[in-house]
């Protein structure tokens, strides 16, 4: 039987490991260094190198080891919690719901390193995750959106959708896994955006001390990472990328599903409302063009406030537009749909301002 916190931050920040937590996170980033050339070595046999070119801003060649540095973390994690704590007891950690997020995690990690290394079709990707993800989500119960729940001062509206909770699901998983994948297109976006949600995610939803341990060690890792990434000393690539764009609305699947949380459709959409409708965009901007709606090009939201502003404050206006409006809900009481209507009314007015001008 798992132990229900009151409250993710509040209700462990007393039965957390955080000594066992920091000890690992210091461990790994000291395995980093140590064996950095030798990573080095061995990604450039792989060719797993993000070298300069079309639709690319980085002017020089740039290892893709986020992600394999992502999934090694995890695996330590688990090692580590089996053999040294009792955070996890009577062998659970075979039996919760973290496993259940590694191993689709862990699906997208290798489907993104054969990306990395053989340069896969957008469609045979998606493909290979829906497949993956139909049997995952069959067998899961908390995958399953059985009802849509709609709560606020306009109006309050359950819509049941059993019989569709399966479709809606994968649906919306594939769209805000894409939509996440893509944004990873100028330096420190997609780890500062991943670090912004699983950092809501561990201070404002309930969660049992499985998943809050699992979520602030991920946390930690992201978090070294995007510095390195910073840096320009490696890219996320397409292992990283694919696994933590997994790990996100599979953790916003369960919160909503699970109904621990008093959030509703309308504070959830807040969330991701900008990169699926920036994805949403460019799909049918692409297909007008009679382009495929997975071509690549530098026409994403992101690159059009670079091309205005510079990448510090692009950065800061998409995390804005993407997360005030929940701490706005969550602090201010202001009224969801209405938060929704703004963010979608100001996203159209800055990608329409930061297009360049015609001459």
């Amino acid at each position: 039987m798992i132990k229900e916190s009151k409250g993710s931050f509040y209700g462990i920040k007393n039965m957390l490991n955080f000594k066992f937590i920091g000890l690992i996170v210091l461990f790994q980033i000291l395995l980093y260094f140590i064996f950095k050339k030798k990573i080095l070595k061995s990604i450039i046999k792989l060719k797993l190198i993000d070298k300069p070119g079309k639709n690319k801003i980085h002017k020089s060649n740039i290892p893709l080891t986020g992600g394999i540095i992502l999934f090694f973390s995890l695996i330590l994690y688990f090692i580590s919690a089996f053999l040294f704590t009792k955070i996890y007891s009577n062998n659970d950690i075979f039996n919760d719901s973290v496993l259940i997020f590694f191993i689709g995690g862990s699906f997208a990690f290798f489907i993104g390193i054969v990306d990395d290394i053989l340069h896969l079709k957008v469609e045979k990707k998606i493909l290979a995750l829906s497949i993956f993800n139909i049997l995952l989500f069959q067998q899961i119960g908390f995958f399953q959106t059985n009802i849509i729940i709609f709560d606020n001062s306009f109006f309050d509206l359950k819509i049941n959708t059993a019989s569709l909770g399966l479709i809606i699901s994968i649906l919306f998983f594939l769209s805000y896994h894409y939509a996440l994948v893509i944004l990873d297109g100028i330096d420190g976006i997609f780890g500062l955006y991943s670090i912004s949600i699983f950092t809501i995610f561990f201070f404002f939803f309930e969660m049992n001390i499985y998943l809050s341990s699992f979520i602030l060690y991920f946390l930690l890792i992201l978090i070294f990472i995007t510095i390195l990434n910073l840096k320009n000393d490696l890219f996320f690539g397409n292992s990283g990328s694919l696994l933590v764009s997994a790990l996100i609305p599979y953790f916003v699947l369960y919160f909503y599903n699970q109904r621990q949380n008093d959030y509703y459709s309308f504070i959830f959409l807040t969330l991701f409302i900008i990169p699926v409708l920036d994805m949403t965009r460019l799909f049918f901007k692409r297909l007008i063009a009679r382009k495929s709606p997975f071509s690549k090009d530098l026409n994403h939201f992101h690159h059009l406030l670079l091309k205005r502003y510079s990448l510090n404050f692009s950065i800061f206006i998409y995390l804005s537009l993407c997360f005030l409006p929940f701490f706005m809900i969550k602090f201010f009481f202001i009224n969801p749909i209405i938060l929704v209507i703004i963010q979608i009314i100001t996203y159209f007015y800055l990608a329409d301002k930061s297009k360049p001008k015609k001459s």
